[in-house]
């Protein structure tokens, strides 16, 4: 089922990604979108909104993972 917000459901072991644009802090969960070989876990730099190039794909302030749909685990938000 498709969710936004909260905490992310992963593999156990995962550990979230970090910005690679201006910043380098931890990349906030946004969304999981189920796909059929998976789900699509979307994360989005916000540690200072407006610094890092959210719109541009290139830029490495956001990242979508595919993880397998059986098996996820809720796991702990990393801080800036």
């Amino acid at each position: 089922m498709p969710r936004t917000g909260g905490v992310p459901l992963a593999p156990e072991g995962f550990t979230g990604p970090v910005c690679g644009d201006y910043c380098g802090g931890p990349m906030q969960f946004f969304a999981h979108l189920p796909v059929e070989y998976g789900v699509l876990s979307v994360f989005v730099c916000q540690n200072d909104p407006g610094a890092c190039e959210l719109w541009d794909a290139t830029s490495g302030a956001n990242r979508v993972l595919l993880f397998p749909s059986a098996g996820p685990v809720p796991v702990a938000v990393r801080r800036a």
